[in-house]
């Protein structure tokens, strides 16, 4: 019996009336253990042979219950109808594995150019295989792409929909592109996979109106680039899009309760340039902050860059999902006061899942137990610490665009800034690079960013360990505040130190802060109040 990757692609051959096998998420599955099948009564019957619960098996894969009960579709997806030969050998038993898929390829006329086939192999991974017609073989086909046009999937519907002016979707595979044709959109895909775009795919789409779905990986990411640029040389309306989050392709996204209004648009078809030619002095003093323009009132305005430093496993990353949390719940991290929610992406390079899931347990819990819970969209995680986000490299640029231009978040969390480098940091010139990403990162929407650092080790000759950012000095100019968690001799008590003296005197940051108290409602960072500073010690001061 076939296996499969998904729980999604196994239903997807259930309602084309195929058995498989899937590894169950709802246990530690060592080997396919999942039976999807068409049912009699129902579109698709799940038996995990583990015994796992019906629900347990769809919350585990994400999957929504109303994929299943959906109406069975009987259109041809490219299922193969019987048994159909390919040179493809099992590495195992030396024999020759049938293709569970054909994509035929033809010309504008709808003459067959080639076929793609999909070949399943055993242990649930796949490969494909291309032929094309020839008389002079015994089987009337050819194994092989020698002489053969190359030309975009379903050519004929997506010219069609060019003289029309209609969205053309273009995706990385044929499955998406048959997701997409079965909810009536005209889709395309080009022959080969990621990275084999030619000037002929260019020429056919010319003029025409393009949004490219890539696939959530940086194979797909670096395709989609690449063929956007080429299709805005041709005149094209072009944008890039990607599924919501969690999803690694079209299919995925629609099998998890998507639809084309969630996806997500990376890079606009349009980019608004702002122009200007400059203001009289005497109206630009005339302007107000005005209390929208503030993330966090008082503190950080729109545009507004802090990098907060501190010393290895003394909780600055705790810190800034903390912060993160606040904002996107509503609640002032210094007064705790109900303010405005505002939309937060974290990018966390690197903390694994597991280590900070009971921490984001913990803070998002304690704002909803305050009356503040988060609204679904307001905070966007950015695991990144298994990717090598650079943002000394143009891809590691554009991603970051990208993800901004995605979520418009008011506020992006990001660090450590070390893992988003692969240079040395006490050099001006990366430095400079880092700054140059963020800022224009920062323009798309006006974005503030809190960046979390590390400070150096004790140099020969310190009395004591500065808070002071690593690296390059241009780290003290970059950004508009700066402040470290130097520890005092108060277990649990820091004093927020200034790296940098800020940009605007006028906001509000506490002179120290300290650890929350263990089994109560406080968070894990708590503010110091000036009296309690000053009864520690600390004395008093204004930032």
């Amino acid at each position: 019996m076939m296996q499969v990757d998904s729980l999604a692609e196994a239903i997807d051959l259930a309602k084309q009336g195929q058995q498989s096998m899937v590894k169950c998420q709802a246990h530690a599955d060592g080997s396919a253990s999942l039976h999807v099948a068409p049912g009699t009564k129902h579109p698709v019957l799940l038996t995990c042979h583990a015994g796992c619960n019906y629900n347990d098996i769809l919350t585990a894969a994400g999957i929504d219950q109303q994929l299943l009960l959906a109406p069975r579709d009987e259109s041809n997806y490219g299922k193969a109808e019987g048994e159909i030969w390919t040179p493809v050998k099992d590495k195992r038993t030396g024999q020759n594995l049938n293709a569970s898929h054909i994509y035929p390829y033809t010309d504008a006329e709808g003459t067959l150019l080639f076929e793609v086939l999909r070949v399943p192999e055993p242990g649930g991974g796949k490969t494909f295989r291309q032929r094309h017609p020839d008389p002079a073989q015994k089987s009337g086909w050819a194994w092989n792409m020698e002489g053969v046009e190359r030309v975009l999937y379903r050519l004929p519907e997506v010219l069609a929909a060019k003289a029309g002016g209609e969205i053309i979707y273009l995706v990385e595979g044929e499955k998406d592109v048959e997701t997409l044709r079965q909810r009536g959109h005209t889709a395309t895909t080009s022959p080969m996979g990621a990275g084999k775009w030619q000037d002929a795919y260019t020429d056919t789409l010319a003029a025409s109106n393009v949004v490219i779905i890539a696939d959530a990986d940086t194979p797909g990411r670096n395709h989609a680039r690449e063929v956007h640029a080429a299709l805005l040389e041709a005149g094209c309306v072009a944008s890039v899009a990607e599924a919501m989050n969690g999803c690694k392709d079209i299919t995925d996204h629609f099998a998890r309760g998507g639809n084309l209004e969630m996806i997500l648009e990376i890079i606009p078809a349009e980019v608004v340039q702002k122009d200007s030619y400059g203001m009289d002095i005497l109206d630009a003093i005339e302007r107000e902050i005005k209390p929208a323009s503030f993330v966090i009132p008082g503190v950080l305005a729109q545009g507004d860059r802090w990098l907060l430093t501190g010393f290895e496993g003394h909780g600055k990353s705790t810190f800034c999902r903390q912060l993160a949390v606040q904002v996107a719940a509503g609640i002032h991290p210094w007064t705790g006061q109900d303010i405005e929610p505002q939309k937060v992406m974290v990018v966390d390079s690197e903390n694994h899942p597991d280590q900070v899931l009971e921490s984001w347990q913990d803070m998002i819990g304690r704002a909803a137990r305050l009356g503040r819970p988060i609204e679904r969209g307001m905070l966007i995680l950015q695991e990144e610490w298994d990717n090598e986000i650079n943002l000394n490299e143009a891809s590691g640029r554009k991603w970051l665009l990208e993800r901004v231009n995605a979520h418009q978040p008011a506020l992006v969390v990001i660090g450590p800034l070390y893992n988003l480098s692969s240079k040395d940091l006490s050099e001006h010139a990366t430095v400079n690079e880092m700054k140059s990403a963020v800022n224009e990162a920062r323009g798309i929407c006006g974005s503030a960013f809190i960046m979390e650092h590390h400070a150096p080790h004790r140099g020969n000759g310190d009395k004591d360990r500065s808070v002071r950012p690593y690296g390059s000095s241009t780290f003290l100019k970059w950004p508009d505040f700066g402040y470290g968690l130097k520890p005092e001799e108060d277990e649990g008590y820091y004093e927020l130190q200034k790296t940098r003296f800020p940009r605007v005197r006028s906001r509000h940051f506490p002179g120290w802060v300290r650890w929350g108290k263990p089994n109560t409602m406080e968070w894990s960072w708590m503010p110091v109040a000036d009296y309690e500073a000053e009864a520690m010690g600390y004395g008093k001061k204004k930032f």
